[in-house]
């Protein structure tokens, strides 16, 4: 029968290679458990993000619903900027504002945490039954140093 002889230090040098091998192992881990909460969150964050948006295509809807001419007044009165495009600030209680011209921006007026805003673009056609209203409803939202945006467009027309 053989008997094993160790040599002065070998058992420190294994016993370091096996931590140094769990030790890469247990980081491996925790990188990967790390990267799958921060995506889990992303995706959680951005449905919230789209059903936030699909309700204020649904208020413009509604708003659209109570009367042609006063929707189309949207297009008017907040129109600051060049383009012709139209901005607006829509809250969680559907009350709408102007988007502020110096900030450019609403502020996060869901939860604390979204910012919903509203484009107006009117496309006039000679043909009035052509005329219609391009909404596009962008709700944005900040983690860490990116900004995620969640978008909805429709195109709206006079119905009776």
């Amino acid at each position: 029968m053989r008997r094993w002889t160790f040599s002065s230090g070998q058992i420190l040098l294994e016993v370091s290679v096996m931590l140094g091998v769990v030790l890469l192992l247990v980081t491996g881990l925790v990188a990967a458990t790390t990267a799958t909460l921060k995506k889990g969150r992303l995706a959680q964050d951005r449905s919230i993000a789209t059903k936030y948006a699909q309700e204020g295509m649904e208020m413009t809807r509604l708003f659209r619903n109570k009367g042609w001419s006063d929707f189309r007044k949207l297009n008017d009165v907040a129109c600051q900027n060049d383009e012709g495009t139209c901005l607006w600030c829509l809250n969680a209680n559907g009350d709408w504002s102007v988007l502020q011209p110096v900030t450019n921006e609403c502020s996060n007026n869901i939860d604390n945490r979204y910012s919903r805003l509203v484009f107006f673009d009117w496309k006039s056609d000679p043909d009035p039954n052509k005329e219609h209203m391009h909404v596009t409803v962008i709700v944005a939202w900040q983690d860490g140093v990116n900004v995620y945006r969640s978008n909805v467009e429709s195109d709206f027309t006079e119905w009776q």
